[in-house]
């Protein structure tokens, strides 16, 4: 059997634990409880803690009734009734609401606004109702929906988010969530409008002005990139926050959930704030395959032996932190023998940052052929033969020079000896 070489390198030569409690730090100082950083290009996660556990999503919950809105109305400029079903009951639950009237007609992109810029549970019943036909039936298609997408923390039983026991999700699901809608024009244009004046309805008849939250906000403490988000917040789910951002190459989603403290959402956006620009600060863009430096193996010949450096080729693009440890692992023979035809050699190349394993695939490598006998010889002897055959050529001729004198010689002395005779 042949002997294998494990290589196990690392460009910092161990892996360094700095990384890991520099992000736990910065987790713990946040106000947010759980956390879901993601990049969604690369569908790597930067940040997590406790995306996968159960939370309350209150307001959050509606880019899912906006999103099933958007799909499922073609005519965003029809108006509607409001009837008492869309109201029923969100006044005594202290919901937040435009407050709309039994009778009042509504235009549906106004639905869509107030549903962004108010958190209104009126606006999202009325959506769920002309799109369904009722409230029960647009929560199912919200668990369709969930379903579909994978989102398997997550159970809706309202379209708003007020709190129910049985109305449940995940940092990491409402990402999936986000990331989904985010495809749809029309919701990046929604989440993306700072302020909208509403149209008119009975108790106000010249509509009303609403600002976003998170823009105003944004306009006091920037986040580089930030192009929409929605927040949320009960008693039982504390603030929450789902937001996207573009910022050069970059696509992220973040989530946080469960800040609890006093300082509600003004605690929630900082959080996003410190967040969002320690990645910029502390991540780069990489093609890793560019961080790794493979060995090198001896390849021996009938003649000699040769060093046959591998590498790397391609792309994949890794949000790599500045100080982290980046090693890798790959089984290859110590060395190998030149056979008469080219030999294909398999095996795998493990990627690991911070000891963790980002990538994983097959490698292959190519060992040359050994050239034909009679090639070798020439190329390895190739001088002295040519030396050997001029001196072959010279003694030939040499040979055939003193042939020529002899057989004079021999033909002058019979001629001599017959002269003799005659005598």
């Amino acid at each position: 059997m042949k002997k294998l070489l494990v290589v196990a390198l690392s460009l910092l030569i161990c892996i360094q634990p700095y990384r890991l409690e520099a992000d736990a730090k910065l987790l713990d100082e946040l106000y947010s409880q759980k956390v879901f950083l993601y990049d969604v290009q690369l569908e790597q996660v930067i940040y997590d803690k406790g995306s996968n556990e159960i939370i309350y999503p209150a307001s959050m919950t509606k880019i899912m009734t906006m999103i099933l809105a958007l799909e499922n109305i073609d005519d965003y400029n029809r108006y509607i009734t409001i009837t008492q079903e869309m109201i029923e009951g969100l006044a005594a639950a202290d919901a937040s609401r435009v407050s709309y009237e039994v009778g009042d007609v509504v235009r549906i992109w106004d639905l869509l606004l107030a549903t962004i810029l108010v958190s209104a549970a009126d606006a999202t019943n009325a959506l769920a109702i002309t799109v369904a036909g009722s409230i029960s039936a647009f929560v199912d298609l919200m668990n369709q929906k969930a379903t579909e997408l994978g989102m398997t923390n997550t159970h809706y039983m309202n379209s708003h988010g007020l709190h129910h026991e049985n109305h449940y999700s995940s940092c990491r699901d409402l990402a999936i969530l986000m990331n989904y809608c985010v495809q749809n024009a029309k919701f990046k244009e929604l989440i993306g409008t700072t302020g909208a004046q509403l149209g008119g309805i009975n108790a106000y008849p010249e509509g009303l002005s609403y600002q976003s939250s998170p823009w105003k906000l944004n306009g006091e403490l920037e986040i580089p990139g930030f192009k929409g988000g929605k927040t949320g917040y009960t008693e039982e789910a504390g603030s929450c926050f789902v937001s996207y951002y573009e910022y050069e190459d970059y696509k992220l989603i973040l989530v946080t959930a469960y800040n609890m403290s006093d300082y509600y959402f003004t605690g929630t956006w900082y959080d996003a704030h410190k967040l969002i620009n320690s990645f910029y600060e502390e991540y780069e863009r990489v093609n890793l395959l560019t961080k790794i430096s493979l060995p090198s193996i001896q390849v021996v010949g009938m003649f000699e032996e040769e060093e046959l450096r591998l590498s790397t080729s391609g792309e994949y693009p890794y949000d790599l932190a500045k100080d982290s440890a980046v090693s890798y692992n790959i089984e290859v023979p110590r060395s190998v023998r030149k056979q008469l035809s080219q030999q294909e050699v398999r095996t795998q190349l493990n990627i690991y940052v911070d000891g963790e394993l980002v990538y994983s695939e097959p490698y292959q490598f190519v060992v040359p052929q050994e050239e034909e006998l009679l090639a070798r010889i020439i190329m390895r002897f190739g001088g002295f033969i040519v030396i050997a055959c001029v001196m072959l050529c010279i003694l030939f001729i040499i040979l055939l020079a003193v042939r020529k004198v002899v057989f004079r010689s021999r033909k002058r002395k019979r001629r001599q000896r017959r002269q003799r005779l005659d005598v």
